[in-house]
């Protein structure tokens, strides 16, 4: 069942069957709750999961966390937000609401 919010897992498992596979997880944040590779990994594959705080991974046995920050420039300070529902770079993140909410 996906844990997904916009169903990204099932989106990925329509592409690539029952085929097993790895994936990236960048903003891993809650390693069930909303997540998009929750049910990739119940079904067999494998990861890594990047997230600078990022929970409920103890339960992702196959999913190797970094915590760490990915963005878009090298070597600069960010203030990252987290408010349960969206985690990110404090400056980009109403950008990503705003995709979310018109989907």
């Amino acid at each position: 069942m996906s844990q997904s919010q916009l169903g990204q897992d099932d989106w990925v498992l329509s592409l690539f069957g029952k085929d097993v596979g790895c994936y990236v997880d960048v903003g891993f944040n809650d390693g069930i709750f909303l997540s998009n590779t929750y049910l990739l990994e119940k079904k067999g594959w494998y990861g890594l999961g990047i997230d600078p705080f990022p929970q409920n991974y103890t339960s992702r046995p196959r999913t190797i966390i970094y915590e760490e920050i990915v963005y878009n420039v090298s070597g600069i300070v960010v203030d990252v937000c987290i408010n349960g529902v969206y985690t990110g770079v404090v400056s980009d993140i109403s950008k990503h609401k705003e995709k979310i909410k018109n989907k």
